[in-house]
């Protein structure tokens, strides 16, 4: 059951078939089938569960995402900055700004899809369950089990997909070189930094007059930070 459940996160076999040989990529992260007839020495669950579970070879973390090449402690399917933009403030009396903040995606590098170069093999979209297969009957005749027919509930595509969200937004203002304040909260403006896109507000506070740099930054649900946005205020 493990065996087969990984193939569903696109992990190959590496015991001898026709389907997947060492010269097979595949997975979110375009992993390479090296280990294929433990040719590379690793132990793994792909060449047998029963035999070699909990074992994971590298070749097959990289097909089902488990992989962490900076040694971060991020999944490398996780590790992307957010980005951070303020919209443009046209209101010259106001000191309200407002932006968004967005957590990426890591971009899907499978090159098995109807929008990359490479189409699915047959045999392989079958194997995965994401090609049509018509109605068959097991055994002579009628005397074994008719197998029904069988349309995927959906088409086979590569997208780019994170579970990060944005779970704070920051600024502060800075005169010349030297920061006026700590790093402060904005706010969200729908009530929460919950989701992988937010747009956000704050308000400063009144200044004196001079020319001030406000810079913003967001981070994500894996503690990353984006890039520091900055816009220029002259306060009078």
């Amino acid at each position: 059951m493990i065996h087969e459940f990984l193939h569903i996160w696109y992990a190959l076999d590496e015991r001898p078939n026709h389907h997947f040989q060492q010269d097979a990529v595949i997975g979110y992260l375009c992993g390479e089938n090296l280990n294929y007839k433990m040719a590379r020495g690793f132990n793994c669950a792909m060449v047998s569960a029963s035999l070699y579970w909990p074992e994971l070879c590298p070749f097959t973390k990289k097909q089902i995402g488990w992989t962490d090449s900076n040694g971060n402690h991020i999944p490398d399917i996780l590790d992307v900055k957010p980005v951070v933009t303020l919209f443009p403030n046209n209101k010259k009396d106001t000191k309200t700004y407002k932006g968004r903040a967005i957590s990426p995606a890591l971009p899907n590098r499978n090159p098995h899809s109807e929008g990359g170069t490479i189409k699915p093999p047959h045999d392989l979209s079958v194997v995965l369950h994401l090609a049509p297969v018509p109605e068959k009957n097991l055994g002579i005749k009628d005397l074994f089990k008719k197998v029904p027919a069988f349309n995927p509930p959906f088409p086979w595509t590569r997208n780019d997909i994170t579970i990060n969200t944005i779970i704070s937004v920051e600024y502060r203002i800075l005169q010349g070189d030297r920061a006026m304040t700590d790093w402060m909260k904005a706010k969200p403006e729908d009530g929460a930094f919950d989701k992988a896109v937010e747009d956000f507000t704050f308000t400063l506070n009144p200044l004196n007059p001079g020319t001030y740099t406000i810079e913003v930054r967001a981070m994500n649900s894996v503690h990353l930070y984006s890039d520091v946005t900055s816009t220029q205020l002259i306060a009078k």
